[in-house]
């Protein structure tokens, strides 16, 4: 997966905000997860980062699209989020 087709999957704010924290490509992301990858987003880009970025890095990961994304999945997510800041 090159920047290109990144960019088409998650949209280019979110494609370059990726790169700019070394994730390049489906095997940086599988390697990595939706979780870590939303964290460290975060870190670096503070609020502008919402959780339809976590989404869209898990639909990359699942081969959907993001609105595609299950309900109970959101939630899982979003409590792995919440557990991994309170670590």
């Amino acid at each position: 997966m090159n920047h290109d087709e990144l960019t088409k999957l998650i949209g280019p704010v979110t494609a370059n905000r990726l790169h700019a924290i070394g994730v390049h490509n489906r095997k940086d992301i599988e390697s990595l997860g939706s979780v870590e990858i939303y964290l460290r987003l975060k870190d670096r880009f503070g609020s502008s980062v919402t959780l339809n970025a976590l989404y869209g890095i898990e639909a990359i990961i699942r081969n959907v699209r993001w609105l595609d994304i299950p309900d109970d999945v959101k939630i899982r997510l979003k409590k792995e989020v919440r557990r991994s800041l309170r670590s």
